[in-house]
């Protein structure tokens, strides 16, 4: 799949079935690192930006507070319409998305980021 010279992932099973991710330049993901994401320029380090789209609310608002407990600075998104809006009014480092969902999926989304 191609992603527009991005790395696609997804997971196989489990809770998380059909949760796909696209990377792109995310500096310090996992670990113990501080997550941080290296300023233009040179300056200090920003804290990396994910966005989430989902439409289940629940499942949105628990990735987002485990996401945000481990230092991330996320955005979230309930649709795929949503999501690029968000995406053009502030870039994240790391899209995850729900495969499945009403209007734009998320393979519908992928193509058109």
């Amino acid at each position: 799949m191609s992603t527009g010279g991005r790395r696609a992932a997804s997971t196989a099973g489990g809770p998380g079935a059909g949760l796909h991710t696209a990377r792109n330049g995310l500096a310090g993901f996992g670990g113990n690192s501080a997550h941080a994401v290296a300023k233009e320029g040179g300056s200090a380090p920003l804290r990396a930006r994910i966005l989430i789209v989902d439409d289940d609310p629940q499942l949105l608002r628990l990735l987002s507070l485990r996401l945000s407990n481990e230092g991330f600075e996320v955005v979230e998104a309930p649709s795929g319409e949503q999501a690029l809006a968000r995406l053009e009014a502030a870039p994240p480092q790391l899209l995850i998305t729900d495969l499945r969902m009403a209007g734009m999926d998320g393979l519908a989304l992928f193509e058109a980021v």
